[in-house]
């Protein structure tokens, strides 16, 4: 490999990084977006913030379908700075996501990750369980659906899957079958 082949071998690694650490909205969007506003004072006057941008995401509840749109209710969760939903047990309520089209229920299911970028358009009031909840509504302009995770600890990928988070030295099997005995 030359000189310049190795350069720009290292340049489009370097870009093929960046680009898996990009953040899912556009930074055009997210610049208009308060950085003061968070979801807690959004669902407490969400009439307040009409008209207003944000970046929101959490875990889909349930998708409907209606004549020319389509209706994503989502638990919301903290983004990471990367803008995937990040703490799955911080949530501050829920939220509506409108999109003009259509989206299949069976891709946009529950328990899928979804980040969304796009215009506070008012409330909704529904019932959770057989509770009445106004849920803040917005208006999708940009939106990324995530891959599926397995949230489970698999440990090292060795045979036996016990070991926890020290690695197979310290695990019953390694001190019965050795190292390298699989």
């Amino acid at each position: 490999m030359t000189r310049k082949q190795g350069l720009l071998a290292g340049v489009l690694f370097l870009v093929w990084m960046a680009a898996g650490c990009a953040h899912p909205i556009s930074g055009s969007l997210r610049e208009q977006v308060d950085k003061d506003m968070n979801f807690g004072r959004l669902v407490a006057a969400p009439e307040r913030f009409a008209g207003e941008k944000v970046v929101l995401g959490g875990i889909i509840v349930q998708t409907r379908n209606y004549d020319g749109w389509s209706e994503v209710e989502v638990i919301q969760v903290p983004l990471s700075r990367w803008g995937r939903p990040d703490d799955r047990d911080a949530s501050m309520g829920r939220v509506l996501f409108r999109y003009e089209g259509f989206l299949e229920p069976e891709i946009y299911k529950k328990d899928r990750e979804i980040t969304v970028g796009g215009t506070i358009s008012g409330t909704k009031t529904g019932t959770i369980d057989k509770a009445v909840y106004a849920y803040p509504v917005v208006k999708v302009e940009e939106f990324r659906l995530w891959d599926k995770v397995d949230y489970g600890y698999y440990g090292y990928p060795y045979p036996y899957y016990g070991y926890g988070y020290w690695g197979p030295y310290y695990s019953p099997a390694y001190f019965r079958r050795g190292p390298f005995f699989w």
